[in-house]
């Protein structure tokens, strides 16, 4: 069983490691690769986005079982792909938004920028978002402007008081949608914990590698 993430933060590592192991699996079942080179393309608006991540990608999977994209801003590129490797591909904020729309009528999907949360929402309706759900992609007050210079622990504060207050105004499900906002949960005063991207991700992975195994 292997599994392979794609990141272009270093800092998911670790919470994908850490996903991991509450969920059992050993360490050397995840093998990962970060390029953050593949961010800075996104944002720079490359033209050939789509064939670099692809390619990053298919060199993933020649030697793993499933493969995990948990960058949002990658996520589009890799639509295409993701629709028909042989290798199950997995884009982790799909995966959020459909697990959300499952549990709930009434979601706020957290975003660190304007352009994350148009992304966001359309994101959502590709998902399957029902007639009658709500979902309001959310940006996170200032939270962009802390991660531009580097103040990670603000952001995360931010985040945990946006999810408190998403919470308290009625949504019944609330989704960080980037993997580094996990961090937010250990300050969190909220009942119902928000899904975040590393536990969702790598449930919908060992699903597919234990309906693989029953076959």
């Amino acid at each position: 069983m292997r599994i392979a993430l794609l990141h272009t933060f270093e800092s998911n590592i670790a919470l994908f490691t850490q996903a991991a192991a509450r969920f059992g699996l050993p360490a050397d079942a995840l093998a990962h690769a970060v390029r953050a080179d593949l961010r800075a393309a996104a944002e720079a608006g490359a033209p050939d986005l789509e064939q670099r991540v692809c390619a990053a990608l298919e060199t993933l999977s020649q030697t793993a079982d499933v493969v995990v994209l948990t960058c949002s801003t990658l996520s589009g590129a890799a639509r295409a792909l993701a629709a028909t490797s042989p290798v199950p591909i997995l884009r982790a904020d799909y995966v959020l938004a459909q697990r959300a729309l499952q549990a709930s009528d009434s979601i706020v999907a957290l975003c660190a920028t304007e352009a994350s949360a148009l992304y966001t929402q359309r994101l959502f309706e590709e998902a399957g978002k029902r007639a009658g759900q709500r979902v309001e992609a959310r940006v996170v007050p200032d939270c962009g402007l802390q991660l531009q210079q580097g103040n990670t622990q603000a952001a995360l504060r931010l985040t945990a008081l946006a999810a408190e207050q998403a919470s308290q105004q009625g949504a019944t499900e609330v989704v960080l949608m980037h993997p580094w906002m996990e961090g937010a949960l250990a300050t969190m005063a909220t009942d119902r914990v928000p899904l975040s991207s590393a536990p969702v991700s790598l449930s919908a992975a060992l699903n597919i590698l234990r309906a693989a195994s029953a076959d």
